[in-house]
This record gives C-alpha cells, sequence and structure tokens, in this order.
C-alpha cells in the first residue's frame, strides 16, 4: 500500500517512543549470483546509537544502502516507525546519509550546502533558521561564507552532519565518515559525533570495519561475516563473552586455545586444556564431546603470575613497546599468544617466562 509522505515522515508518538525505529526481518541482498546479506534479522532502537562492523565484503554497506534505499531489497522486509518503506523510493524516506567521502558540492558554500535538502523539498519559509540552528551544532557558524576546498576534512564532515541532520530525520545513516581522516582527528570526531548524537536524540547507524572506533561509539553492535550476522549486543557484552570463535577473534584478537569439552551444564563446561582440566562459563554453541576454543583476552594473561593462577611456561618470541604497555607475545601452551603487560623491562625475545590467568577470566567458544 502507497503511504504518505506524513505516514513516512511524522511523529511515532508515545507508543512509537516505546516500539523499535527500524526493524528488519529476514532481509536480504542478492547481487546476481552472489548473496551479499543473508536473511538478517535487527532491529534499531530509537535515540541510540548503532554500529555494524566486519571485515570488507561482510555486507555491513549493503545493508545500509538497502535501508537508506540505494539499493533494492532482494527479500525480506524494512520497516521504520512500523511502516514498511522497503519498496519506498530514498527520497521519500526519512533517513539520510553522511558518506564516505562526505559527497559536498564544491560550487556551494557550507551553508549552501546544508540548506540543499531542505530547499529541495520546499522548506524555504523555515530554511535560514534551521540552517543556522545546524551550524550552531556542529560548530561551523563563523565559517559559513566558505568553500569546501577551504575547510579541513574534519570541517568539511561537520558540515557534511549538519547537511544530513538539517532535515531532521527519523534515522541518519553514516557509512565510514571518519576513515579518511588522520589519526588524532579521528579520535577527535568520535567524541564530537557522540555528543552530536546525544544533543539530537536521534538514531545514528553507522558502518565500520574498525573495531576500536565501534567500542568508542556504539551502544549496540552488530558484528557481521559473510553476509550473515554472527552476534549483536552491548559492546561489553560481546567483548566480554563473544559467541563464538571468529567474533572472539575479529573482537579484540582473543587468544584461542583448543580444548575438549567434556561436560556442559547450564551454561557451564568442562574442558581439558593444555593447562590442565578447567570449567568455566561457556557460549550457547558449545556442546559435550566437541572441540572447542579456550578464549582468553591478551590482558587477562600476566607474567610471573601468583601461586593460585593458572600457569604454564613459555619463551617470549616478541615484544613490541607501545608506550605506557608493552605487547608481549609468548610461545607456549601449543600456542603463541599475545599478552598486554607494564613494566616488563628485562623481558625481551627468548626469555622463559611464566604466564598464568584466572579462572573466573575464562570463556569457551565453539569455532
Amino acid at each position: 500500500m502507497e503511504r504518505s509522505e506524513s505516514e513516512l515522515s511524522g511523529d511515532a508518538g508515545d507508543e512509537g517512543a516505546q516500539s523499535p525505529l527500524l526493524v528488519a526481518r529476514n532481509l536480504t541482498k542478492d547481487y546476481g549470483p552472489v548473496r551479499a546479506v543473508r536473511s538478517v534479522d535487527f532491529t534499531l532502537r530509537h535515540d541510540s546509537f548503532v554500529t555494524i562492523l566486519g571485515p570488507s565484503g561482510c555486507g555491513k554497506t549493503s545493508i545500509l544502502r538497502m535501508i537508506g534505499g540505494f539499493e533494492a531489497v532482494s527479500g525480506g522486509e524494512l520497516t521504520l516507525d512500523g511502516v514498511d518503506i522497503t519498496a519506498v523510493p530514498a527520497n521519500r524516506r526519512p533517513v539520510n546519509t553522511v558518506f564516505q567521502q562526505y559527497a559536498l558540492f564544491p560550487h556551494l558554500s557550507v551553508r549552501d550546502n546544508v540548506a540543499f535538502g531542505l530547499r529541495m523539498k520546499g522548506r524555504t519559509a523555515e530554511m535560514a533558521k534551521r540552517v543556522d540552528e545546524a551550524l550552531a551544532i556542529v560548530r561551523m557558524e563563523a565559517m559559513a561564507d566558505r568553500f569546501p576546498a577551504q575547510l579541513s576534512g574534519g570541517q568539511q564532515q561537520r558540515v557534511a552532519l549538519a547537511r544530513a541532520f538539517v532535515n531532521q530525520p527519523r534515522l541518519l545513516l553514516l557509512d565510514e565518515p571518519l576513515s579518511a581522516l588522520d589519526r588524532k582527528m579521528r579520535k577527535h570526531m568520535q567524541i564530537e559525533l557522540k555528543e552530536l548524537r546525544q544533543r539530537l536524540g536521534m538514531t545514528f547507524f553507522y558502518v565500520t570495519h574498525d573495531q576500536d572506533e565501534a567500542f568508542a561509539l556504539s551502544d549496540w553492535m552488530i558484528v557481521m561475516n559473510h553476509g550473515v550476522i554472527e552476534q549483536q549486543g552491548a559492546p561489553q557484552d560481546i567483548y566480554r563473552r563473544p559467541a563464538n570463535a571468529y567474533v572472539a577473534d575479529f573482537i579484540g584478537g582473543a587468544n584461542l586455545v583448543p580444548v575438549t569439552v567434556m561436560a556442559k551444564r547450564d551454561g557451564v563446561a568442562g574442558a581439558d586444556t593444555p593447562m590442565g582440566r578447567i570449567e568455566c562459563p561457556c557460549a550457547a554453541g558449545v556442546a559435550a564431546g566437541s572441540t572447542a576454543f579456550l578464549c582468553l583476552r591478551a590482558e587477562h594473561l600476566v607474567l610471573s603470575p601468583a601461586a593460585t593462577a593458572r600457569a604454564f611456561d613459555g619463551v617470549v618470541t616478541h615484544v613490541i613497546f607501545q608506550g605506557d604497555s608493552k605487547i608481549v607475545e609468548v610461545e607456549g601452551a601449543g600456542r603463541r599468544l599475545t599478552l598486554t603487560a607494564a613494566g616488563t623491562d628485562g623481558v625481551e625475545p627468548g626469555s622463559a617466562v611464566r604466564v598464568g590467568f584466572d579462572d573466573a577470566h575464562a570463556w569457551i567458544v565453539a569455532g
């Protein structure tokens, strides 16, 4: 059924504030014979910052483009505030996008770039006020008459953001908008983005391949691989309790030690490991009698552990200085393991070391 502009862009009201902003059901994208997105389900809440991340080619940008209306949906459906937008054209969706290259018009001033969408929609009566407010939010009022070529990368990004949210969309899509910035500017803009979203009270849907960026920005994370969602949840939950070996390795680069699961009960697995028998919490996919992985984060492995810790002997293979800490790679327990340590003077490649961890930090995942 054809929906009116008011239905697509109107207020969600009290009921909508309690219901999801966007729901994807069995969302699928095919490019000829290649299935890039495989029947994924997810929900975006109102007033949230959601990142979708994964390696190149995993389908994350295809999902963003389907939400924005730039790619046709091959299967499944998208609803926004309860309205089916699956077949609604991009220019009729209350959704705006900030692209990786910003796509500013070089012949237009900052003010005219920000006003472009309002002018195209015929909202000229409110245009000046809305543009001034948007420029004030991104702190670009003093540069309103400059042209894009006269701006730094960070300033151009602010203009692109202002142009996107001045139209007051229900949802703002961001396609790796910080990837072209240097590291220092990227960190600065991450803080600005988070503060901006909080001021606007809007939902941001942010595509990235950078896990550090996802941790810095997100209320909710969606981790993808080969067109499927491997796990979604709060960043701290995904980091502490990855669903499988892929998530454990992709998010935070965990040490994964092969183990044999002997028993499982009430979410706790008993497994034989190179460091002896261990009982610890496990992911849902772990089964008794299977080969799985003991997941150990680098910060939970320690050199010269206390006598009460589970420990093993190893030999240092690499030491990487990182300012206030060092990354130490150790050959031990039949694997090369990485730990993060401070005060490791005297530890160098070839050093014999004792490495340990507390069972409370252990977690077992399926392959």
